[in-house]
């Protein structure tokens, strides 16, 4: 007996398409908290040193230091390109 074989993808295209684009966006998200974390610590040593320093930038630090823990936690969170990949393949084994 011959098995029928399924010409169907595993993974679609656009779905793999997806999953290089999810990959991107988290080196980005990275690269982005990086940069930002930097400034926000420059920022800080600005302000320690001059007190005025404190007053003028305390605002925006505090709204960069919560930018800085939005983005690396999305860093944290979208999972690699790996991962998503066994997840779908994973997934329609299943099915």
């Amino acid at each position: 007996m011959m098995m029928e074989v399924n010409n169907v993808p595993i993974i679609s295209p656009w779905m793999i398409y997806a999953i290089d684009t999810i990959d991107s966006l988290k080196e980005f998200f990275t690269l982005v908290t990086i940069v930002s974390t930097f400034v926000l610590a420059t920022m800080v040593l600005i302000s320690l040193d001059d007190y005025d320093g404190t007053q003028k930038y305390g605002k925006r630090i505090k709204q960069l230091a919560m930018f800085v823990l939005m983005c690396f936690t999305v860093t944290c969170v979208v999972p690699s390109s790996t991962t998503l990949t066994k997840m779908v393949i994973a997934k329609k084994c299943y099915l």
